[in-house]
């Protein structure tokens, strides 16, 4: 795509709660992660406002659950030439069931609330990032890649609850749909990773 690039200063008039935000690192960690997962992105944040300041909203490796004032944030990640990219959600999310009852297709629209995928993340703030997660999806990246083959060695880690083992994508994911805003359609939230996003066509 043809990127723009702006300042902080300009770019914070345009910006709406529970926008995404994608990060293309530029240090060793990133780029491993960006490679594991075949993508551009190595983390992702959420946009939230508390008492008129644009925050971050995000789990961390080494800091956990967290929310960071964002231009103060932005101004560390300049240091580093890391880029971020700003995506937007869909406006209305549809979904289509049908009743095996009475033989008819139903057609759903509901209006995306930001609020609430914000609020989700806020109230896991304070957990400690999850490393054993991380060695979870590596282990499933080596299966893949035929490097592990046993896949009870992998299943057996499974954990139960994706917020038990919190990174910064699955629990995006985990906050989207559990109000009924599934970025993701048919992906787990416990294996989203901060590339998969980008491929949503329900963010902008």
């Amino acid at each position: 795509p043809n990127y723009i690039y702006l300042e902080y200063a300009e770019a914070e008039k345009f910006l709406k709660e529970a926008d995404i935000l994608l990060f293309r690192g530029t240090g060793l960690i990133s780029s491993l992660i960006k490679i594991a997962s075949i993508g551009k992105y190595s983390h992702i944040a959420i946009i939230s406002k508390t008492n008129n300041h644009w925050e971050a909203v995000e789990f961390r490796e080494w800091k956990g659950g967290r929310s960071v004032n964002l231009k103060n944030y932005i101004e560390l990640f300049k240091q580093s030439k890391t880029y971020i990219d700003v995506f937007r959600p869909v406006t209305k999310f549809n979904s289509i069931t049908f009743d095996s009852q009475t033989k008819k297709i139903f057609e759903k629209t509901t209006d995306f609330n930001g609020k609430l995928v914000t609020d989700c993340m806020r109230s896991l703030t304070g957990l400690s990032y999850s490393y054993k997660r991380i060695w979870l999806l590596l282990k499933m990246k080596l299966f893949k890649w035929k490097i592990l083959s046993n896949l009870d060695f992998i299943t057996n880690d499974m954990p139960t609850n994706e917020v038990i083992m919190p990174v910064c994508s699955t629990v995006l994911s985990h906050c989207f749909s559990k109000n009924n805003f599934d970025i993701l359609s048919n992906r787990s939230d416990e294996f989203t990773e901060p590339s998969h996003f980008a491929l949503s066509p329900r963010i902008n």
